[in-house]
């Protein structure tokens, strides 16, 4: 068996890690860049929106789930009411 591990594998596991600790940020800007290991990403309860901007009011029944389409132009919503919308 192979002793050492693969050549770049602290490098990819680093990336992994900075990566997974971008996306826990609910900062809409967090990303790689200007973050370190060394410290944890935080945001302040500012970002978080305080106002609703639209109400979905085709479904009978709660949303479960939401999605943008890739250029975040569309919202798809499915509900417990068995109905999908694509929002524009």
């Amino acid at each position: 068996p192979e002793l050492f591990p693969p050549e770049d594998r602290l490098e990819t596991l680093l990336h992994q890690a900075m990566l997974w600790q971008s996306t826990q940020c609910l900062s809409a800007h967090a990303g790689l860049r200007g973050y370190s290991l060394l410290e944890d990403l935080s945001t302040s309860t500012d970002d978080i929106p305080r106002e609703t901007v639209q109400v979905l009011e085709k479904h009978s029944d709660e949303v479960w789930y939401l999605q943008f389409s890739h250029n975040g132009k569309l919202l798809a919503s499915a509900s417990k009411d068995a109905l999908v919308v694509i929002w524009d």
